[in-house]
């Protein structure tokens, strides 16, 4: 099988990259697939070299998000166009429903109708959270039988684990801030409701007007540094505190790498009633937690003190590898020929 990934991009190799696209890859190419598309600095243009059109198949991640980036309307206009193209060519298009719609506002509408064209075209789509599966099947019903969940896949990384006694922090904010994510309105909360929660805030943000709105709006009990992590140093940092917060808006969230980094590293999670963190909520082999509002936040800290059990974590990331997953998804396009 000959298979094209979408986005292949030249990255650096460091945690400030989303790994997904990587692991995939290589897990793919483990199964057997050759992937024939190389990292690309435009990795979307990239998909009409003549050496990446003799494809059978085609995975597409995040694909609807082109709009956002430079020369959005030209990528929204080049998008349409491939997928026009692979449906001609009877080329089989697997699509990955990572978000129930585009995270930032700019270009909005142009992101939601390539996510509707994408539905419809589409030979197979993919979610990692029931939410999404319920998604198609309210408001596309007669699509509803190409919608299959699949968790996360994620890695065991809890080699790493140190748990300490006596944490620095209570909570954990880590990972690339965005607007989206909802840091800035968590720490205006904190600092309006005086609360005493030791957070650390750890991640590049590359908004210098964002960041210091998060510098100008937080308390003494806040820690905030604009830097990437390895996941050593983020194992250093999850063992410095009780929680991980993810604190996200729901409205556009269905699963989070985020969450599984965490958790691979042993972390107990709160985040968002909504998505795979509902789903993991749970899961009696893990320490997830949701919040309906930033009220629920510190009654979870407070009433779920107990440490996480290895053994089970342990388990849950076996189970969830990325060598199981791609080995599930190959079955699922293979029964779905």
């Amino acid at each position: 099988m000959r298979a094209v990934v979408y986005p292949n991009l030249v990255t650096k190799n460091h945690i400030g990259t989303n790994p997904y696209i990587q692991d995939f890859i290589e897990n793919l190419e483990l199964q057997g697939v050759q992937v024939i598309n190389a990292p690309h600095k435009n990795p979307l243009v990239s998909l009409f070299l003549k050496r990446n059109m003799s494809l059978d198949i085609c995975f597409l991640h995040w694909i609807e998000n082109v709009p956002l980036y430079k020369y959005g309307y030209f990528q929204f206009v080049l998008a349409l166009l491939y997928i026009m193209i692979l449906k001609l060519r009877k080329k089989k298009i697997v699509w990955f429903l990572h978000n129930k719609e585009p995270h930032e506002k700019t270009s909005f509408s142009l992101g939601v109708f390539l996510m509707k064209i994408l539905v419809r075209f589409s030979d197979l789509i993919i979610t990692h959270a029931t939410d999404g599966v319920k998604l198609i099947n309210d408001y596309y019903p007669d699509c509803a039988n190409k919608i299959y969940f699949l968790d996360h896949p994620t890695k065991d990384r809890l080699s790493l684990y140190r748990k300490k006694k006596n944490p620095l922090y209570d909570l954990l904010i880590w990972g690339a801030i965005s607007k989206y994510k909802g840091v800035a309105e968590f720490v205006q909360y904190l600092t309006k409701k005086q609360s005493h929660l030791r957070v650390l805030i750890i991640g590049k943000c590359d908004s210098k007007d964002y960041f210091s709105q998060l510098l100008s709006s937080k308390n003494d009990n806040i820690q905030i540094e604009n830097r990437t992590l390895t996941f050593e140093q983020l194992a250093v940092c999850i063992s410095d505190t009780r929680f991980v917060l993810i604190p996200y808006f729901p409205k556009s969230l269905l699963s989070s790498g985020i969450l599984m980094d965490s958790l691979s590293l042993g972390a107990k999670i709160i985040g968002p009633n909504t998505g795979s963190f509902k789903d993991y909520s749970q899961n009696s082999q893990l320490k997830v937690y949701v919040f309906h509002d930033y009220n629920d936040i510190e009654d979870i800290i407070h009433g779920y003190p107990d440490p996480i059990d290895i053994s089970a974590y342990l388990h849950f990331l076996n189970e969830h590898s990325w060598h199981f997953f791609v080995k599930k998804m190959l079955c699922l396009i293979n029964d779905n020929k």
